[in-house]
């Protein structure tokens, strides 16, 4: 709330960007185990993922280097 009211809406957006990264990696998780998808695919799907990342907000590279 209060970035919010100071008025700093690209840090309100970063988070969102950042939250639903963050869900997606852990859906993806989810489908593997629950073989849904195999691991190639998992990892089909981040590297379309990075490519997203880097050219949308690159800033974003740190959630992906974490998981």
């Amino acid at each position: 709330w209060d970035l919010y009211l100071e008025k700093a809406f690209s840090e309100i957006a970063e988070y969102c960007e950042s939250d639903v990264i963050n869900t997606y990696l852990i859906y993806l998780s989810y489908q593997v185990s629950s073989r849904i998808i195999d691991n190639k695919e998992k990892q089909s799907k981040l590297k379309e993922l990075i490519e997203f990342i880097k050219n949308h907000n690159p800033n974003h590279m740190t959630l992906i280097k974490k998981s």
